[in-house]
């Protein structure tokens, strides 16, 4: 009876972490989520393997072990797949792509965009790059366009922003 309702609470559980994560777009939380599905599933397949070999059917062990081994391989690589984006700090935004549109959006106004880098903690993107404006611009005028690429970065793109740095320098 306890393992029954050890069992419920940790369903509920990663009911509640699915649901917070997509909410939240924390990935972690679904990883969490994972271990609090898999741990009961493992009890189950353990008990049932001990059941039936006590009863004479001992292949039966050989095979559960197997799958056993199989679900805890896919869920680590599940998880890590997932994860190494942010423990690696891999860029999360397409360089060229966003190089692309930056230059085509503000081709009178930009003479070039580069040293994009993008990353990501997991539940926020971090982006910063370089724009090559004319030399002849005022601070304020600079600042403008500055604020005109964020603003295009965010209503363009769906990744929620933590921080945008653009950084700017004269031709």
């Amino acid at each position: 009876m306890i393992l029954v309702g050890l069992i419920i609470a940790y369903i509920i559980i990663a009911i509640i972490e699915t649901i917070l994560a997509k909410r939240l777009r924390i990935d972690i939380l679904k990883s969490t989520a994972l271990h609090y599905v898999t741990d009961p599933a493992y009890t189950i397949i353990v008990l049932i393997s001990v059941y039936l070999s006590s009863i004479g059917y001992i292949f039966v062990d050989i095979i559960l072990s197997l799958l056993l081994s199989l679900l805890l391989i896919f869920g680590a690589i599940s998880i890590l797949r997932r994860q190494s984006k942010v423990l690696l700090d891999v860029s999360v935004i397409d360089k060229k792509k966003l190089r692309s549109e930056i230059l085509r959006e503000f081709a009178d106004k930009i003479i070039d965009c580069y040293g994009i880098k993008s990353r990501t903690d997991g539940r926020k993107v971090f982006l910063e790059l370089t724009l090559k404006l004319p030399k002849d611009l005022k601070l304020d005028e600079a600042h403008k366009i500055v604020d005109e690429v964020e603003e295009f970065i965010r209503k363009n793109y769906k990744e929620k922003f933590g921080h945008i740095y653009v950084h700017y320098e004269p031709a």
